[in-house]
């Protein structure tokens, strides 16, 4: 009953409804007919507005969050000119000498539904930083229900020119400043095929867009 009353058709009908039997009822001297069809058109109405403008909010709500699952480092590699050396040009291995290492970091990209509405045609697109590589896809006839989410796997690869006690320093903080800006868009729908926008910055941050983000496609790749 209650999609029946929010329906758009539901809408037109009151207003013909209102408009034919108000007319009908002039010039049948107000006749209980027009008056029946009077009556249920603007309870209609009423019911339509009300739904519109008071009704809860019945939009699905989906929303993600990055969580790494793992963390490697490399071994030291020498930097020429940078490294320590002794006076004969042999390299040391000191503890604040500059070395380069290359880092590799394990993510779960989760996209969930905090809603009571499954969400339909799920994308998921993802700033072009190429360090962050997506191991599986989603699949867009899956509808996103409410009670299970979509993981999907990444790994960050990158390389720095760190002291010793700076990589670990590095190796235990889980989202470095370029994962932290890197931007994503969830694009969605409802089951009338009505459109919705989520931006997402790492670990946890939802913004719900009231309109479609500006996405260039030199800039997003879908995931």
């Amino acid at each position: 009953m209650k999609k029946i009353l929010e329906d758009t058709n539901t809408f037109l009908a009151s207003i013909i409804g209102i408009i034919g039997g108000f007319i009908w009822a002039i010039k049948n001297n107000w006749d209980y007919e027009p008056i029946i069809l009077l009556s249920v058109s603007t309870v209609a109405l009423i019911c339509f507005l009300a739904i519109k403008f008071f009704g809860e909010n019945t939009r699905p709500n989906v929303e993600a969050e990055l969580k790494r699952t793992g963390s490697n480092r490399g071994p030291q590699m020498i930097l020429p000119g940078l490294s320590p050396q002794n006076a004969e040009g042999h390299y040391l291995p000191q503890e604040n000498g500059i070395f380069h290492y290359d880092f590799e970091y394990k993510y779960n990209l989760i996209i969930r539904n905090n809603s009571t509405q499954n969400a339909y045609n799920v994308k998921v697109y993802v700033e072009k930083n190429y360090s962050l590589k997506f191991l599986n896809e989603t699949n867009l006839l899956d509808p996103l229900t409410v009670d299970k989410s979509k993981i999907i796997k990444a790994e960050y690869n990158f390389g720095r020119n760190f002291s010793s006690q700076e990589s670990l320093n590095e190796l235990s903080n889980h989202f470095n400043d370029e994962i932290r800006k890197t931007k994503f868009v969830i694009e969605y729908q409802d089951e009338q095929r009505k459109t919705y926008f989520t931006e997402f910055f790492p670990p946890n941050t939802n913004i719900h867009a009231k309109k479609k983000p500006k996405m260039g496609s030199q800039e997003f790749r879908q995931i």
